[in-house]
């Protein structure tokens, strides 16, 4: 029963909690590499 229980929390809080994290540590990740590669092609066009 017990067991049953701490999957129920682990499959309603934790996991979907993680998921949002990853996702939000991937997006942090990949939006920092972008500026970089936009401000570097910004930098070689004449203004």
């Amino acid at each position: 029963m017990a067991g049953g229980v701490l999957m129920a929390i682990v499959l309603l809080l934790v996991l979907p909690v993680g998921v949002m994290l990853a996702g939000a540590a991937w997006s942090l990740l990949n939006g920092l590499l972008l500026v970089d590669d936009a401000e570097r092609r910004a930098a070689d066009q004449p203004a």
